[in-house]
């Protein structure tokens, strides 16, 4: 299950999803135009062991093994459903 931060994240919009967010789902769904995207910059588990300190605060620190951070990708993609993904081999 999500957290309820994941569920309220700030979206970062590209000029054309401005544009048709502002003019509705039926803009999108007249011009047949609608799908998700979901991209993630996953840090790679040595140099997040390799630069430990930039994540001191951090107060669970399990949350920094791969385990336990791919789970949680993965319910969050599976959550949103997106129609790309660049995500694989997870």
């Amino acid at each position: 299950m999500l957290d309820s931060k994941l569920c309220n994240r700030q979206w970062v919009y590209t000029d054309a999803g401005r544009t048709f967010d502002s003019s509705g789902s039926d803009a999108c769904q007249q011009n047949g135009f609608k799908f998700t995207i979901a991209s993630y910059n996953v840090l790679a588990q040595n140099l997040l062991e390799d630069n430990s300190y930039l994540y001191s605060h951090c107060r669970d620190l399990r949350c920094l093994e791969w385990s336990y951070r791919q789970k949680r990708l993965l319910s969050e993609i599976a959550f949103y459903e997106p129609d790309v993904s660049g995500i694989r081999d997870l």
